[in-house]
């Protein structure tokens, strides 16, 4: 009965401590700034030129 219950308080911390992470992802990654969206080349009359 010990080695069941030691198993299922790991499992149960194995699992709160991989959705703590999951969210800190999450909200770090929604905390970060927008980056522009800005092309690297551009061709004003909308045709490359060889």
């Amino acid at each position: 009965m010990t080695l069941l219950v030691k198993s299922l308080l790991t499992c149960a911390c194995a699992v709160t401590l991989a959705v703590g992470l999951s969210l800190g992802i999450v909200h770090t990654l929604s905390a970060a700034p927008q980056q522009p969206n800005v092309p690297l080349v551009s061709f004003p009359d909308g045709t490359p030129t060889p």
